[in-house]
């Protein structure tokens, strides 16, 4: 698993570094430790679902913002139907089927007709740049992690709710955000082969604009992303970006989505009851007010 972490923290800090390179920075060499044993150890470790490819998640720009709603529907008949419909939808960028008949969805598009997927509507905000969490170490217990978050040096501080000017692409830019969006390590070679486009162009545009318009997800779960429980908190704090620091003990990932008078977490744990503690105790402390805690059922990322 070491092996694996560390092959992560390369990837994290150079996304797309090739076998060769990660080996030469590695001093992974010599008889069958050749770049080649490199990819497949990559192969491996998102084959296993203990990682999986870095992706591209567009940030939020004047003319081109990323909208999340909170839907319910009034009962559960045919809602796996409409989770189907939902996903099959290009203009949904993300969606979270919740206990309860709810949805927690993204679109770049303003105004969606929920009421065609017999939805309501019972939130709606801009979300702005998402963070994902990178685990300072893996081999910790997850529930003895959790106990530490409460007695992290909780500093106030929101996180970074910004906007970015104007999103000035073509359609060369979409295509090949398109392509990579999934897998930022995705050979150019691949998305020429894709888009018809000339090589050198589009090495320019991806890294001259696509690129610097993105954040990157990197996902890291040492048991594999199938061993764990999730929870969802949707909470209002005035130390945000303590939380999200603290959250970084912990053995695995954490989504973060900004929304605009508070914040939502995807959590990943092993043990209800002692993430339930966590939370409470965080609330005792003042750290956390005015929770929400959701059950997530399936979720999809189709546009």
């Amino acid at each position: 698993m070491q092996l694996y972490y560390t092959l992560f923290s390369f990837i994290v800090d150079e996304p797309r570094m090739l076998p060769s390179a990660i080996a030469k920075k590695s001093q992974y060499s010599g008889r069958g430790r050749s770049p080649t044993t490199i990819l497949r150890h990559i192969s491996n470790m998102y084959e296993q679902n203990i990682s999986q490819s870095p992706r591209l998640v567009l940030k939020p720009f004047d003319n081109c913002r990323t909208t999340a709603y909170l839907c319910k529907k009034e009962n559960a008949k045919g809602i796996k139907s409409i989770f189907n419909e939902l996903r099959s939808d290009k203009s949904i960028t993300y969606i979270i089927m919740l206990s309860g008949n709810e949805f927690f969805i993204t679109s770049r598009e303003e105004n969606i007709h929920f009421r065609s997927f017999d939805l309501e509507i019972v939130e709606k905000s801009l979300l702005y740049t998402p963070i994902y969490t990178i685990p300072k170490g893996w081999n910790v217990d997850m529930n003895k992690a959790l106990e530490t978050v409460v007695h992290h040096d909780f500093r106030k501080g929101t996180l970074p709710r910004e906007i970015y000017g104007d999103l000035d692409w073509q359609e060369i830019d979409w295509n090949i955000f398109e392509v990579m969006r999934a897998n930022l390590r995705t050979k150019l070679s691949i998305v020429r082969d894709r888009i018809q486009e000339n090589y050198n162009t589009i090495k320019n545009h991806f890294f001259k604009k696509v690129l610097p318009s993105c954040t990157i997800a990197h996902y890291f779960f040492p048991k594999g992303y199938d061993y764990y429980q999730q929870l969802i908190l949707k909470a209002h704090s005035s130390y945000e970006a303590s939380i999200t620091e603290a959250l970084q003990r912990l053995p695995c990932t954490s989504y973060i989505f900004p929304l605009e008078h508070d914040f939502l977490i995807v959590l990943f744990h092993e043990k209800t009851d002692v993430t339930l503690d966590t939370i409470q105790k965080l609330e005792e402390i003042g750290i956390i007010d005015n929770y929400l805690l959701f059950n997530p059922l399936m979720h999809d990322a189709p546009g």
